[in-house]
């Protein structure tokens, strides 16, 4: 290959790769500050990702609220995970040694849009946890150090903590 080659492969390709490698693992420091990047949308989601670990059961599906229903869709636990990336283009979950209990609703989005202060608690797990909306769905999840063999959530009425419902969930194996 002579000097005039080298020069151009220099110059079109390798210098070019470089610096957009260098901007994406910048803007990946920049899109994931956080230690724990969220739990997973959906059970296909989390089975896609490698983080699934099992289904659950549920007491009581749906429950009642101030005369509407709301109905659970999926309940699932999955490890807890920080998005990381191998040789800045390749993300991948790295296990953080948790878990997390998940749930998203099939029917009841609007009571906790409309209500403001409806709200879930997984009883002795006060911490770790929250309720977001995903894609126009509501997506509830908890942060626990291991995997229980049961556990209770409970709807609450945000203003006075009052709690209206309280459902048992049982891992599957």
């Amino acid at each position: 290959m002579d000097l005039h080659r080298k020069i151009s492969l220099w110059l079109i390709v390798i210098i070019p790769l470089f610096w957009i490698t260098f901007a994406k693992a910048f803007l990946n420091g920049l899109s994931d500050k956080q230690p724990v990047s969220g739990p997973c949308e959906s059970i296909a989601e989390s089975r896609s990702q490698g983080v699934f670990v099992s289904k659950a059961s549920i007491s009581k599906n749906p429950i009642q609220w101030d005369g509407q229903e709301i109905e659970i869709k999926e309940i699932w636990f999955e490890k807890s995970s920080h998005v990381e990336f191998l040789w800045v283009w390749l993300p991948f979950r790295k296990d953080m040694g948790s878990y997390q209990a998940c749930l998203t609703l099939k029917r009841g989005h609007d009571i906790f849009r409309s209500s403001g202060r409806l709200g879930w608690i997984a009883e002795g797990y006060e911490f770790g946890g929250g309720l977001c909306s995903v894609n126009g769905a509501e997506l509830f999840f908890v942060t626990m150090k291991e995997l229980p063999s049961e556990f209770y959530l409970s709807l609450v009425d945000g203003e006075n903590r009052e709690r209206k419902e309280t459902i048992k969930v049982t891992p599957i194996p």
